[in-house]
């Protein structure tokens, strides 16, 4: 990472704790638990659908395409 975006991830999380301790406690408890939620959430979609098995599904669809396209 280059210039500012170093603090980036401090800064967010500062930020955000600063904005949790001075809205109403129900704000900021639904911030927080919406937050785990969107991280558990990530964690899911990224185990069922990250980059590799989605890359690896369509691979092997093009090369059976191929194959069936040969046969013929």
């Amino acid at each position: 990472m280059q210039g500012c975006m170093k603090f980036m991830p401090y800064g967010i999380f500062v930020f955000t704790t600063y904005i949790a301790y001075t809205i109403p406690g129900a704000v900021g408890i639904y911030w927080i638990l919406n937050s785990i939620m969107g991280i558990g959430q990530n964690l899911i979609l990224n185990k069922f659908y990250n980059v590799y098995t989605i890359n690896a599904k369509d691979e092997a669809a093009r090369f059976a395409r191929l194959k069936l396209q040969e046969s013929k």
